[in-house]
């Protein structure tokens, strides 16, 4: 245990962990900006114009909606002929209305859960950076190699770096995610937007809040074992960057049945309780091949599958690595 609270003390003590919690507090109150721009309702202005265009477009659709859709369901009874399938949409053809140009007010209780969601990618970066900054900017500096003079029991350091580096990055990441939910209260509630801010919703942020902080620690510890594999902070960066190149866009697009699998995809089921992934089905028919997108979920369980038995692996690898490797 004093082990453990030293390390949480170096983990604090470096300028990585300071300059990361900065620069994603920049990034946090950048999206409460930009809640912000949309919270708020339109100007006089900005009414004026949307009244003149939706009086513009009813008086058009006054005189023409009726031919406009007519000549719809002509050409989906002309292209029916070759294709049976075929559904123009003519029956959704409707007159404008004014809150089509106009929109609704957004509310607190409606697009808090969803914009905490979005913003939590941002909390994975930062958790992956500060474990994997930790290990390797000692293995590197030759800082670790010193400390391993007064605590020679290497599976022990290893060991308490890991759960330094989770728990270190606990308090972190619920700050952010306060400020986040402070910011965006006091954004909506100076535009009376808070809606109906029941029990429901706010057990769905909390939710949302206690899943994206564990993920965080979990990822912390996996860049733990990232950095002892590759002692350097900017390798640690290099492999994120190239995962998301190599496996994120190339591999995903060449091999579909990899995609359940990845790491994007399960980080949201992780966070919003499942994620979503496509795949493309042919079928083939008297006129040739049709293909089209087949949106399938990810659990959260196995989001967490994913994750853990990634982080598990990462971890007693690179504990297995730094037991017999030269840091000095």
């Amino acid at each position: 245990m004093r082990l453990l609270k030293v390390e949480i003390q170096r983990f604090f003590a470096r300028r990585l962990v300071l300059v990361g919690a900065v620069l994603s507090l920049a990034v946090v109150v950048l999206a409460l900006v930009g809640l912000w721009d949309g919270a708020k309702p339109l100007s006089d202005e900005e009414q004026a114009w949307a009244v003149s265009n939706y009086e513009e477009q009813a008086k058009y659709w006054e005189e023409n909606g009726d031919e406009q859709i007519a000549g719809c369901y002509e050409g989906e009874a002309e292209e029916q002929e070759i294709n049976p399938a075929a559904d123009w949409g003519c029956d959704q053809m409707t007159a404008p209305r004014l809150e089509d140009w106009i929109g609704s007010q957004r509310e607190l209780a409606s697009a808090l859960e969803p914009a905490l969601a979005d913003i939590s990618s941002l909390f994975v970066v930062l958790a992956f950076l500060l474990g994997a900054g930790f290990v390797a900017a000692e293995i590197s500096t030759g800082a670790l190699g010193n400390w391993l003079t007064f605590e020679p029991r290497r599976v022990r350091v290893y060991a308490s770096k890991v759960a330094a580096a989770a728990l270190g990055t606990i308090p972190i990441v619920l700050g952010l995610v306060a400020v986040f939910v402070v910011g965006a209260y006091g954004i909506f509630a100076s535009f009376d937007a808070l809606g109906d801010l029941t029990g429901d919703v706010w057990g769905g942020v909390a939710s949302l809040a206690g899943r994206s902080i564990a993920l965080a620690a979990v990822v912390a510890a996996l860049g733990v074992g990232v950095g002892a594999l590759l002692k350097h902070t900017a390798a640690a960066l290099g492999v994120l960057v190239g995962y998301m190149i190599v496996f994120e866009g190339i591999v995903s697009g060449l091999a579909q049945a990899v995609r359940p699998y990845l790491l994007l995809v399960n980080i949201d089921a992780v966070t919003k309780g499942e994620g979503q992934y496509w795949v493309e089905v042919c079928t083939t028919e008297a006129l040739g091949q049709s293909c089209m997108s087949d949106f399938r979920t990810v659990s959260l369980a196995h989001g967490v599958t994913v994750i853990g038995v990634l982080t598990v692996v990462v971890v007693v690898v690179a504990g297995v690595v730094f037991r017999r490797r030269d840091v000095s």
